[in-house]
């Protein structure tokens, strides 16, 4: 019995499930929901929001942050794409690209 074909099985559920959690994180966002963005971190996540903030770290911090930028958005929609997926031991990120429009403070 060969061991690469289950881990390739393990790999390919690993990547549905960051998938699922990226999906998550999408909702909270458009839906403006911060209480679900607490579920979708660690609690030593690290987040860089370019243009704004810079480097946050930890689930707190982190969730404060967008719930900032949450209180001032209005008819959000966000599309992601291209999301590539890496796996190296017990570690995962993933990359990907969002596109999205919105009001903030009254400016679509």
């Amino acid at each position: 019995m060969s061991t690469a074909g289950n881990e390739v099985d393990i790999a390919q559920e690993d990547i549905r499930e960051i998938d699922a959690l990226l999906d998550r994180f999408q909702a909270a966002v458009v839906g403006g929901q911060t209480e679900a963005l607490e579920e979708v971190f660690s609690p030593n996540a690290v987040c860089i929001f370019t243009g704004s903030s810079g480097v946050i770290r930890g689930v707190s911090e982190i969730v404060e942050t967008w719930s900032r930028h949450m209180k001032a958005w209005t008819s959000v929609t966000v599309d992601r794409s291209g999301t590539l997926v890496r796996i190296h031991s017990d570690t995962a990120w993933a990359t990907f690209t969002w596109d999205g429009s919105g009001v903030a403070d009254g400016v679509r």
